[in-house]
């Protein structure tokens, strides 16, 4: 099963930016090293979610889609990151 970042990663092998596809010969980093990352939940299994040009984080993406979805909000009625626009 693949890993992807959830976070940007610098090493010796490069910059690895969130939602890329890595392991630890990707990274060029130990076993211990890599299962670090895992555990700091910087390499995740899931996906990193494709949230276009949303300038959030991934949990703000969340929220936000849900409060569309529930129609809570319009979509054009929040911002970049997820803040609902004053009226």
């Amino acid at each position: 099963m693949a890993d992807y970042a959830w976070s940007q990663i610098n090493c010796d092998k490069g910059v690895f930016q969130p939602g890329d596809s890595v392991s630890a010969e990707k990274l060029g980093v130990s076993k211990e090293d890599y299962d670090a990352l895992k555990e700091a939940g910087s390499v995740r299994e899931e996906k990193y979610p494709d949230m276009g040009d949303f300038d959030g984080s991934p949990t703000e993406f969340a929220k936000r889609e849900l409060a569309i979805a529930s129609g809570a909000v319009l979509p054009d009625e929040v911002d970049g990151v997820g803040v609902v626009k004053d009226k």
